[in-house]
């Protein structure tokens, strides 16, 4: 929520708030000099409940930055109340979250002031707002200066030839991983199809292996990371090291074994439990039916049946006019009676004979149109004869749209 005015420039902002859910972050707090370009700071609370937080942020190029120096580990229970406090004088900013001072952070330098709106926001959270207050900030409040940023850590020193070659193998071991977690994936929505028993049957084969491959590919990551380890190991660390190589092998030669053991047995593919519905995902907790009733498939099966007068025409209808210039029936999303009637039905009707009996091949009606002698004809009518002219039309002035 957006204020209409602007806020002054050094302000003290009181949100009091009542988060209720959401289903990652639960983040709600205040965001201030919001500009046109999209720029923004953020002051916030998040009830995550990998850990909970209280954060000052900012957005600038199209990119948020979270200084390790604006950030406090802290209890913010759900369905209880909470209020964040926030003063801004220049770059300076304080926040407190329910009476108690939880960060000081200054702008960077390179980060001045920008004249903006002031929002109240919510991110992946239910939340009930109580009450908002905006003052601007008296002169004499005091703020706590923040401390300066922690150095950041001097670059690593360049990795010896032997580390560096293992990051290479690991890099392009976990490139195998990805291919053969492709395979995987679809080896198994294949066999999720129903099929005849016999095919079902293989098909599963097939899945199960293409697991087992994934499995070997991972363990022969693993097995590299263990080697890189070593390398990079403390002299009193190298034993535990050493196991923990040798378990990676025994885990990766099994891994190999267990390829070519027949198996019908396969994970079966994740499915979603439920499509966000709105931007406040309201009905989350609400997940699909175990059974469907069948109205999209009996739906669709009714579009796509050959009896069906409309789908296949008004496809071919709209290629038609985006290769010609100009469509068959001239009210592209009207068939009706109040629609204007093609001017070449029987020609509409062999091009959507043809979509539908080449699978509603899209493709093919291309193909078959950009090949044909119609389309190939020249865009000009000038030096025709008049009784060509006369006699087809729409093959004149169809290719210029005219």
């Amino acid at each position: 929520m957006r204020l209409k005015q602007m806020p002054p420039a050094d302000f003290e902002a009181r949100l009091k708030y009542l988060p209720t859910g959401g289903d990652q972050w639960k983040s709600v707090g205040l965001s201030f000099d919001v500009t046109a370009e999209g720029n923004e700071i953020l002051a916030y609370a998040s009830s995550y409940a990998g850990g909970p937080k209280s954060q000052i942020a900012f957005k600038q190029g199209g990119n948020y930055v979270y200084p390790p120096n604006a950030v406090q580990s802290r209890k913010l229970d759900l369905d209880q109340p909470h209020e964040i406090v926030l003063r801004a004088r220049g770059t300076l900013l304080n926040m407190s979250v329910d009476g108690e001072h939880s960060i000081a952070f200054r702008l960077p330098t390179n980060l001045p002031r920008q004249r903006g709106f002031l929002e109240v926001i919510a991110f992946d959270a239910k939340v009930e707002f109580v009450a908002f207050e905006l003052k601007a900030l008296p002169a004499d409040t005091k703020l706590v200066e923040a401390e300066a940023p922690k150095p950041m850590p001097a670059a690593p020193a360049s990795l010896p030839v032997d580390q560096a070659q293992l990051g290479v193998t690991i890099a392009e071991k976990e490139v195998k991983s990805a291919d053969a977690q492709l395979i995987s994936i679809e080896a198994r929505a294949v066999a999720l199809v129903p099929h005849e028993a016999q095919a079902a049957k293989e098909l599963a084969i097939a899945a199960s292996k293409s697991e087992r491959i994934l499995a070997a590919s991972r363990a022969d990551e693993e097995v590299s990371r263990a080697e890189l380890a070593l390398l990079q190991a403390a002299a009193d660390k190298k034993p535990d090291v050493e196991k923990k190589l040798v378990a990676a092998k025994a885990a990766f030669e099994a891994a190999q074994k267990a390829i070519d053991t027949p198996s019908e047995t396969f994970t079966p593919l994740p499915g979603a439990k439920k499509t966000q519905e709105d931007y406040q995902n309201r009905n989350a907790g609400t997940p699909y039916p175990t059974t469907s009733t069948g109205r999209r498939t009996a739906f669709a099966k009714w579009l796509t049946d050959p009896r069906h007068p409309l789908p296949a025409r008004v496809a071919v209808n709209h290629i038609w006019a985006r290769h010609m210039g100009k469509p068959l029936v001239p009210t592209v999303f009207d068939f009706g009676r109040k629609g204007t009637p093609p001017t070449h039905p029987e020609l509409l009707d062999w091009v959507a004979v043809e979509l539908v009996e080449n699978g509603w091949s899209m493709k093919h009606i291309h193909r078959l149109i950009v090949t044909s002698q119609t389309y190939r004809l020249s865009s000009s009518s000038a030096g025709a004869a008049e009784a060509t002219v006369a006699a087809a039309p729409i093959l004149t002035t169809a290719s210029t749209g005219g």
